[in-house]
């Protein structure tokens, strides 16, 4: 089997295995935040595909865009296109929101009443564990959970084969590894076991913001 086909068969056998617990999350339709349904997809297609460390820096994305949009259709409430203030409305919101932090823009959101205490708590949450260490590469937090070492033996394939043909015991080193030594393989770990929480977490404070503004 060539380098292609085993690609095709890996991202294929994903899509079997993770098609049926994202399904409902791809059938949902967004109304106030129908303009993010391209930015979902491509959330929920990383998780399909088994690309988590993606999914994580886009759902970061989906966050901080969801929360300036809830802000824009909060200023041009009840002004639509067409309208002739429109482009008005939408210039201020423009100038309100969009330079605005994400820690900022979490306590306009709760000031104008988009989120309750509970969804900002959980927002903070979320900013210290996956946006603020992932969005800065920030390791020593991202791999904060794991162990303080790491030990385990090192020898050579060349030397272990020579001792077992002459009938000795396999001469090996033990050796202690930091976990900044690995830290990718550490990272890559964390973000498959957690990038679907985060993306969930997001996407139920979306459908509760929308069910308020519908309201």
């Amino acid at each position: 089997m060539n380098k292609e086909q085993q690609k095709i068969d890996f991202f294929t056998q994903n899509i079997k295995d993770n098609y049926s617990t994202l399904q409902s999350f791809y059938e949902y339709e967004f109304i106030c935040f129908c303009e993010l349904r391209s930015i979902i997809y491509d959330n929920l297609n990383c998780l399909l595909l088994g690309l988590y460390l993606p999914c994580i820096c886009t759902t970061t994305y989906l966050l901080e865009r969801m929360l300036k949009l809830a802000l824009y259709n909060f200023e041009t409430k009840g002004c639509h296109i067409g309208d002739d203030n429109f482009s008005s409305q939408m210039e201020k919101a423009k100038n309100q929101y969009d330079s605005k932090t994400l820690s900022q823009t979490i306590d306009l959101a709760l000031l104008h009443g988009i989120i309750t205490e509970s969804e900002k708590g959980t927002i903070d949450e979320l900013r210290v564990q996956f946006r603020n260490p992932y969005s800065h590469a920030e390791m020593g937090k991202i791999i904060s959970h794991s162990v303080s070492a790491y030990r385990g033996k090192l020898m050579s394939i060349d030397n272990a084969l020579k001792d077992l043909q002459a009938g000795k015991a396999i001469s090996y080193t033990d050796i202690v590894v930091p976990p900044y030594a690995i830290a990718e393989s550490i990272q890559q770990a964390s973000a498959e076991n957690r990038s679907k929480e985060y993306l969930v977490k997001v996407f139920n404070i979306m459908v509760a913001i929308e069910k308020r503004y519908q309201q």
